[in-house]
């Protein structure tokens, strides 16, 4: 099967984020760019340098909300950046950008104390309350979950513990090193 592909509909959304991206005042510092601070790292997908500092562009594929804000996790990305950037030289973090796949850039406020905070209850619940988090029942968000590969192992009626996951990973290893070793 041949793919017809519509050259002025992506002339079109190449004209719109051109556009997009003239709109955005300052210097593009870099693209993708990978930083690591306190146990948590993630790439940036572009930053731009302003006179009063620096903005975080995050790049969506799929739509917006339906009333124009942006998702919740979306936000609290942008967050983590802002975090990961002040820790690395590229600070104040002045504003955050989300585009999604209709290439409406929607604004945010970075606030990087968020997402300490966050990491650090994610850090003690996963090290003190050995209850693991309930499953969300929209299988949309699943897939774009980091925890889509151990969720599709687990038992679906759950029963397990964080505990009981560490131990059988823990178990694994030692198998692991004993075939090793022979």
């Amino acid at each position: 099967m041949t793919n017809i592909v519509d050259s002025n509909r992506i002339r079109s959304l190449t004209d719109l984020m051109i556009k997009a991206l003239n709109k955005t005042k300052g210097k593009m510092e870099g693209t993708e760019i990978y930083l690591e601070r306190e146990g948590l790292c993630g790439s940036i997908d572009v930053l731009w340098k302003v006179d009063n500092g620096y903005i975080i562009q995050e790049e969506k594929t799929r739509d917006p909300p339906k009333d124009r804000k942006a998702w919740d996790g979306d936000i609290l990305q942008v967050d983590a950046y802002a975090f990961l950037a002040e820790g690395n030289n590229y600070s104040p973090i002045v504003c955050g950008i989300i585009v999604y796949n209709d290439l409406k850039p929607i604004k945010v406020k970075p606030n990087p104390e968020n997402a300490m905070q966050v990491l650090n209850e994610v850090i003690w619940l996963l090290n003190f309350e050995d209850v693991l988090p309930e499953a969300n029942s929209n299988k949309n968000t699943c897939k774009k979950c980091s925890h889509y590969a151990l969720c599709q192992v687990l038992p679906p009626e759950g029963g397990l513990k964080a505990t009981d996951i560490r131990n059988a990973f823990a178990k694994r290893l030692r198998q692991k090193e004993i075939i090793q070793e022979h």
